[in-house]
């Protein structure tokens, strides 16, 4: 799983720094309703998931599905510059400069 990650909701994307913030941001009955999508900066995708721990209380987990989806990721990051931003990113740019262009413009949600 590669920083940053990168949470898709309806079209709103979020950027975080690293899992910790991400877990912090969402809540488990959204995790529970699987609104998210959820992405490395490779374009792989997360399974985001409620677990318990040793004492018995839900928490929220992020794993590695395996799947790699950059050209998805790609659309998705593509369609919110043009719906927020008015801005075009090229299409030939690989998904990682897409996402550090999203930071160096939208930056972190903390």
């Amino acid at each position: 799983m590669k920083n940053p990650l990168i949470l898709h909701e309806n079209g709103d994307v979020s950027v975080f720094e690293n899992s910790s913030f991400l877990i912090n941001y969402i809540e488990p009955i959204d995790v529970e309703n699987n609104i998210y999508e959820a992405f490395d900066a490779t374009g792989e995708v997360l399974k985001l998931a409620l677990v318990e721990d040793d004492r018995g209380q839900s928490r929220i987990s992020i794993e590695s599905s395996g799947e790699i989806k950059p050209e998805e990721l790609k659309n998705i990051l593509q369609l919110f510059f043009s719906s927020v931003q008015n801005v075009y990113v090229p299409k030939g740019n690989s998904v990682e400069e897409i996402v550090n262009e999203f930071v160096r413009k939208f930056g972190c949600t903390v």
